[in-house]
C-alpha cells in the first residue's frame, strides 16, 4: 500500500496509523529535516491517546528525535530496558520509545519515532520490524518525490515550450507528433487540422500543413527536407518563405533539427517577418542615402558594375553623368543645413524624374550625383541627358518662402570610349566636370585624355598655392577707377597676383577658381582685404585724398559669421574710415535670396562701407532679386563692353538699359574693360559713371601706380582739387587684355 500511495501526505498517515497500531504503541510521530538540515518539523502524528501527554511529552520526543537525527547511526532507545530500547521516566510515570532514521536520496527524510506507555519496552524484534517499515517507507517517499520532481519538469518544460514565440513540434523517428505547443496548436486550429500527440500525419500533409498555400515546389523541398533530417541522411534543415495570411504577406522560417537520440526530430516554426523588415531596413540604410533616399556610393559601385557586365553581354554603350550643384556650400553657410537639405531632396527628385527607370541616380557627395544611363548613340544621347538634368536644377524652388536659383555642371564619361572598368569610368567623368565648371555654370563636358593632365596639373598648382600664402609669393596690383566728368581717378580695384618661383607669373583666372573651390579662398580673402587696407593707409599717409579702395569678396566670405568683424578689424588697424573701403560682390551671390545675405549687406552698409555688385548681367538674377539687396555701385559685365559698338544696335540697346537700370535703382553704373576710345566715348554719351580698363590704367604695382595717384595730392591751380595725369601716360605695358592675362570675373 506505502508503494501505491499517490502524495507523500496520504502515504505518511496510512503508514503512522498501520505501526502504531501494528506494535501497539500509543504514539508514531514522524518528523521531517528542515531543507537547510538545521531542524527537524512534524508532519504525521497519530492521534492523541490516553496516557501521559502534554508539552513536556511531547518536547522529550522531539528532542529523541532530533539525537538520532545527529547521531545518524543505529535506532537510539532510552530507559532502563536493553540498549535497543530504554524506558524514558517522566513526570506522568513510566514510557518507552524508539527513533529510526528515514533515508533519503542523498540526506535524511527525517525520522521515525514510537511510543508505549508503561513498562511495555520495544524489544530487539519490534526495532527490526521497525527498520524494515522505515526502509520501505525511504523508498516508498523517494519515488514520490521522483515523481513530483518528474511532474514539476514536466510542467515546466510545458510552460516553456508554450511559452516560446514560435511553434514546436516533437516527431519521433517514425514521424509521430509527441508534443506540440500551444502556438503549434493555434495554428493547426486556424487551418482546420488535427495535432494531437500521437497521431502520425504523413510527412507531405505536415509539409502542406506548414506551407498550404504556397508552390508545389517549396512545399515538396519542405517534405524533403524533414524526411532527410529523420532518416540521418543530413544534419539539419532550415527554410524560409513567404506565406499569405488575411490580407498581409508574412515570412515564415522553418527549422528541423534531430534529437539527441537520433530518434526522432525538432521542428521550430516561426514568424521572421519583422526580423526580415528590419534586416531589409538595415540593408537599404546601408545602400542609401539617408537624406533623398537615393542609391549611396557603395550602392552605385555596385550598379556600375552589374551595369558594365550587361553592357559587355549586349555591346550596348554606358554613360557617366557626374552632376554637380555649383556653389551649393554658400546656400548651407548662409540659409542652414536644414534648408539646404531641404533643397537636395528636391533637386534628387527633380533629377530622378529625367531619367529612364532602368537608369540609377545616386548621391555620391553632399552636393554631387551621379547617374548610369544607356546610351545608343555615344555622346549625343548622354548630352540629351545632361541637359534634362540641367533644365531640373534650372528650374526655381521655394523653400520656406525663399526662392533658390540653382545651377549645375555635368561631366561625361562612356563605355566603353573611355574605360571598362568603374574606377577608370568615375575618374574621367569626374576629370569631365572639372573641366565644365571651369567653363561657366550649366556647362557640359565629355571627357578627352588631356584632361588627365589638366587633372594632375591641378592637383599640383592646389599644393602650391597653399604654400604661396606664407612665401611671399603673392601681392596686389591696383587698377585705376575713373570718373566720366573729368577722367579723375576716384578709386582703385586690388588685384591678387601670385609670382610663382618656378612657373613666374600665374593668372587670377587659374588659381583664384582653385581656391573658390576649398576652403583657401576664406585665407586668401582675408589676406588680400588686410593688405589693400595696409596700402592704402600707406598711400593716405603721403597725403592720397578720396580714393575708395575696392576689394572683391566671395560668396563664401560673404556668409561667414565672422567677415562683418575681420572688415571692421582692418579698418580699424589701419585707421580708414569706412567710407573709403568698397566691397564688391559677384552678381552668383543673387542665385539664392536669403535673409542673412541681406543682412549681411545692410551691416557692411551700417558700418559706412560701400556695397557693388560686381559683373553684372552674368548671372540669373531678376530685377526684384536686386531691388532687395542693398547696393551703391553697379559694374557692367566686361564681355557687354567687349561688344560695344556704334553699328550694334543690339549692344548699344543693352548697355543703355543695364545704365538706366543701375541709375534707376539709385546706383553709380561703372563701366569694365573699357579698352577702345570708341567705348569710351559711347559710354559716355549713354551716362555711364565710371570707368575702369585698359585703355585708362592697367592693374600695377603700388609702387608705380603711386606715379599717377601723386599728382592727386597737388592742388589744381585752377580748381583746389587734384589733377589726375593724360590717358595712357607713363602707364607699364602688359601683354595681352584683360581677358587673355586673366583679369576675368574670378579676381
Amino acid at each position: 500500500m506505502a508503494l501505491l500511495a499517490e502524495d507523500s501526505e496520504e502515504l505518511l498517515r496510512w503508514s503512522v496509523a498501520r505501526m502504531a497500531e501494528g506494535l501497539d504503541a500509543e504514539r508514531c510521530y514522524v518528523f521531517r529535516r528542515s531543507d537547510d538540515g538545521a531542524d527537524l518539523d512534524l508532519v504525521a502524528r497519530t492521534p492523541e491517546t490516553e496516557g501521559p501527554s502534554g508539552r513536556d511529552l511531547e518536547q522529550r520526543l522531539f528532542e529523541h528525535a532530533r539525537r538520532t537525527l545527529e547521531a545518524h547511526r543505529h535506532p537510539a532507545a532510552t530507559g532502563d530496558g536493553p540498549a535497543e530500547s530504554q524506558p524514558v521516566d517522566v513526570v506522568t510515570g513510566s514510557l518507552s520509545l524508539v527513533s529510526l532514521i528515514i533515508r533519503g536520496t542523498v540526506a535524511p527524510y527525517g525520522v521515525l519515532t514510537l511510543q508505549r506507555n508503561g513498562n511495555r519496552d520495544f524489544d530487539h524484534g519490534d526495532v527490526e520490524l521497525l527498520r524494515s517499515i522505515a526502509n520501505v517507507l525511504s523508498t516508498a517517499l523517494e519515488r514520490l518525490q521522483r515523481e513530483v520532481q518528474l511532474q514539476r519538469s514536466q510542467q515546466l518544460n510545458r510552460a516553456v515550450i508554450d511559452a516560446f514565440p514560435g511553434r514546436l513540434a516533437l516527431l519521433d523517428g517514425e514521424g509521430r507528433l509527441l508534443r506540440v505547443n500551444r502556438r503549434w496548436r493555434d495554428l493547426a486550429d486556424q487551418r482546420g487540422v488535427r495535432c494531437e500527440p500521437g497521431s502520425t500525419p504523413p510527412l507531405e500533409e505536415l509539409a502542406g500543413r506548414l506551407h498550404p498555400e504556397g508552390d508545389p515546389d517549396r512545399r515538396q523541398r519542405i517534405f524533403d527536407g524533414i524526411h532527410e533530417v529523420l532518416i540521418g541522411r543530413r544534419p539539419s534543415f532550415a527554410i524560409e518563405y513567404p506565406t499569405q495570411q488575411a490580407e498581409d504577406l508574412r515570412w515564415c522560417l522553418l527549422r528541423v533539427v534531430p534529437l539527441f537520440d537520433r530518434q526522432g526530430a525538432l521542428l521550430v516554426h516561426e514568424d521572421v517577418t519583422e526580423r526580415r523588415l528590419f534586416s531589409e531596413r538595415l540593408a537599404y540604410q546601408a545602400q542609401h542615402d539617408r537624406l533623398t533616399g537615393l542609391p549611396n556610393r557603395h550602392l552605385f559601385a555596385d550598379r556600375l558594375e552589374q551595369g558594365l557586365l550587361r553592357a559587355q553581354r549586349s555591346g550596348q554603350g554606358l554613360g557617366i553623368l557626374f552632376l554637380d550643384i555649383d556653389r551649393f556650400k554658400r546656400i548651407n553657410d548662409t540659409l542652414g543645413h536644414a534648408f539646404g537639405d531641404e533643397v537636395l531632396r528636391r533637386v534628387a527628385r527633380r533629377l530622378r524624374r529625367r531619367l529612364q527607370e532602368t537608369d540609377t541616380l545616386a548621391r555620391v557627395g553632399a552636393d554631387e550625383f551621379v547617374a548610369i544611363v544607356a546610351v545608343e548613340a555615344g555622346i549625343s544621347d548622354a548630352v540629351k541627358v545632361a541637359h534634362a538634368l540641367l533644365e531640373a536644377v534650372r528650374e526655381p524652388m521655394v523653400v520656406d518662402d525663399q526662392t533658390v536659383f540653382l545651377a549645375a555642371t555635368v561631366g561625361i564619361s562612356l563605355y566603353p570610349d573611355d574605360g571598362d572598368d568603374p574606377a577608370t569610368l568615375l575618374h574621367k567623368a569626374d576629370s569631365a566636370l572639372y573641366r565644365a565648371k571651369s567653363h561657366g555654370l550649366e556647362s557640359i563636358q565629355s571627357f578627352s585624355t588631356e584632361m588627365s593632365v589638366e587633372a594632375i596639373a591641378r592637383f599640383e598648382l592646389e599644393s602650391h598655392l597653399r604654400l604661396a600664402l606664407g612665401q611671399d609669393q603673392l601681392s596686389l596690383h591696383f587698377q585705376p577707377q575713373f570718373d566720366a566728368e573729368r577722367l579723375r581717378i576716384t578709386g582703385v580695384e586690388a588685384l591678387l597676383r601670385w609670382q610663382h618661383p618656378e612657373r613666374g607669373p600665374i593668372p587670377p583666372g587659374k588659381f583664384v577658381p582653385l581656391a573658390e573651390e576649398s576652403d583657401l579662398i576664406l585665407e586668401l580673402g582675408d589676406w588680400v582685404l588686410r593688405q589693400g587696407c595696409r596700402q592704402l593707409a600707406q598711400w593716405r599717409g603721403l597725403g592720397l585724398g578720396d580714393v575708395r579702395l575696392a576689394i572683391n569678396v566671395s560668396a563664401l566670405q560673404l556668409a561667414r559669421p565672422e567677415f562683418l568683424g575681420q572688415v571692421e578689424q582692418a579698418l580699424e588697424d589701419c585707421d580708414l574710415p569706412p567710407t573709403s573701403l568698397e566691397l564688391e560682390v559677384t552678381e552668383s551671390v543673387l542665385l539664392i535670396e536669403g535673409p542673412q545675405v541681406t543682412r549681411r549687406l545692410q551691416e557692411l552698409r551700417g558700418l559706412g562701407v560701400s556695397v557693388s555688385i560686381d559683373d553684372f548681367g552674368t548671372g540669373y538674377s531678376s530685377l526684384a532679386y536686386l531691388q532687395s539687396f542693398p547696393l551703391d555701385r553697379l559694374k557692367v559685365d566686361r564681355r557687354f563692353i567687349d561688344r560695344l559698338d556704334e553699328d550694334d544696335a543690339a549692344s548699344l540697346a543693352l548697355v543703355r538699359s543695364i545704365i538706366g537700370l543701375g541709375h534707376g535703382l539709385g546706383m553709380k553704373v561703372v563701366a569694365e574693360g573699357v579698352e577702345r576710345e570708341d567705348q569710351l566715348g559711347i559710354l559716355r554719351r549713354l551716362g555711364c559713371d565710371s570707368f575702369q580698363g585698359f585703355l585708362l590704367g592697367r592693374p600695377q604695382p603700388p609702387e608705380t601706380l603711386w606715379l599717377e595717384l601723386e599728382p592727386l595730392c597737388r592742388p589744381d591751380l585752377e580748381t583746389g582739387q587734384g589733377s589726375a595725369p593724360p590717358i595712357g601716360e607713363d602707364q607699364p605695358e602688359e601683354e595681352g587684355t584683360a581677358q587673355e592675362r586673366g583679369d576675368d570675373p574670378h579676381r
